[in-house]
């Protein structure tokens, strides 16, 4: 297998319609991040391998592109994949049917004769399924186990070597998380098993949550309570009990009541250990935002409880987001989005950016907002000192800016600075 990256550049991608294939087929060819040329757009697809890692609450990715391309076998016309490293080295040809970034561990690609195969994150075959083909449930990979259908039964997986095992009398394993993965036995009460298929808490729970930090909420009876990985109860809420994000990826936990209009009245607030808090107050309304954050909206200001202490911003509006040390809030219509940092300091006003979003660099993992209006549909805002819009673009892209993505004439890459880094040009009916 050759090399089509000479230079060991990072591979980047652009995107041209029309070129060489009628019926508005889009293409896809491959340049480094120095604007240099790699490939002509010859795959009908290109993606950086990824997943989206429920532990972290974050995207993770390989070094690895999943290049799709589609190929005329035995008469019709079928989709096939290949896998080239980030050096821009073939790692191997277009045999697969499927291949999906599970995890950090690596790819999985099903063969043509049915066989299931992990690729590293290095482009080297870890094991495969031989003579039998298996499915990987979506999301359902964490840290060193797998949960597979093989064509009879539900298995768990060790990441590492490719060996599995049954179920201990556990049914629908639910995803692990810390080494646990909810399960059920037959009379329809969840517990935990470990990566081998082993209860360690035992099924005694009418439902169960996930495991973060150690701790996860479990109902049994109508008791709502907090139980470590042990099994051992932290604390039995008096109403219903959730867990609450904060600030640097610890949780704290809500004893509340319901409202009508499904906030949250708090009955009283918890840390991890299960040691009440001072704060929120008993009797105090909150609101539930994006991944389990609560806030508080009073008639000039919004309070984000990130745990014991308040962030007290000076505008009021719907939580719409928080990330990489900001907050976006939403008017009470949705149509128009404020940025503020979380010390509260507003950075863009109600009024002065529209619709507010973020993202996440698909390459670097960087986080990242784009706005939209309705003379620009998708501008990435980089927050700079001024908070200002340097072009317009629809992605950030290891660290570039993408253009060209919303019926521009010009499109390509440019570097925060307003250089370009790749531009071409479409004309006419979409030449380039």
């Amino acid at each position: 297998m050759g090399s089509f990256c000479p230079t060991g550049a990072r591979l980047d991608r652009r995107n041209a319609d029309e070129w060489g294939f009628s019926g508005g087929q889009e293409l896809w060819g491959l340049c480094n991040a120095e604007g240099e040329l790699i490939t002509d757009p010859v795959f009908h697809s290109v993606c950086q391998a990824g997943w989206w890692d429920y532990d972290t609450g974050g995207r993770g990715t390989l070094p690895l592109l999943i290049l799709g391309a589609v190929r005329e076998e035995n008469g019709e016309w079928v989709n096939r994949y290949a896998l080239a490293d980030d050096q821009g080295r073939w790692v191997t040809e277009f045999r697969y049917q499927y291949c999906s970034a599970v995890g950090p561990h690596g790819i999985v690609a099903l063969e043509d004769i049915g066989e299931c195969v992990l690729i590293s994150p290095e482009g080297e075959e870890v094991w495969r399924t031989p003579g039998k083909e298996a499915w990987f449930w979506d999301n359902f990979w964490s840290g060193d186990t797998a949960i597979l259908w093989d064509g009879e039964d539900t298995r768990l997986m060790d990441t590492h070597t490719g060996q599995s095992c049954g179920l201990d009398g556990a049914r629908d394993p639910q995803g692990f998380h810390e080494g646990l993965a909810r399960a059920h036995d037959e009379a329809d009460k969840w517990g935990y098993i470990d990566g081998a298929g082993r209860w360690v808490i035992p099924p005694a729970y009418d439902q169960c949550g996930d495991f973060e930090n150690g701790r996860a909420v479990a109902v049994r009876e109508g008791t709502h309570s907090l139980i470590d990985r042990q099994g051992r109860t932290l604390l039995d809420a008096a109403w219903q009990l959730r867990a609450c994000r904060g600030l640097d990826g610890e949780n704290w936990y809500l004893d509340y009541v319901e409202t009508e209009d499904y906030g949250c009245q708090v009955w009283a607030a918890y840390d991890e250990d299960g040691n009440q808090l001072d704060a929120p107050a008993e009797g105090t309304v909150l609101r539930v935002g994006i991944y389990g954050r609560m806030y508080e909206t009073r008639e000039d200001a919004t309070v984000l409880w990130l745990g014991g202490a308040p962030v007290v911003l000076p505008l009021a509006g719907e939580l719409e987001d928080v990330a990489a040390g900001y907050v976006v809030l939403a008017n009470a219509e949705g149509t128009d989005c404020a940025l503020l940092t979380l010390e509260g300091e507003v950075v863009a006003p109600f009024g002065s950016i529209g619709r507010l979003y973020s993202s996440t660099d698909e390459l670097t993992g960087q986080p990242y907002f784009w706005k939209s209006t309705d003379e620009n549909p998708g501008e990435v805002l980089l927050l700079d000192e001024d908070g200002r819009v340097l072009v317009t673009s629809g992605a950030l892209y290891g660290g570039l800016l993408q253009t060209g993505r919303y019926g521009e004439d010009c499109y390509g890459y440019l570097r925060p600075d307003g250089a370009w880094v790749f531009r071409y040009v479409r004309k006419g009916d979409g030449d380039i």
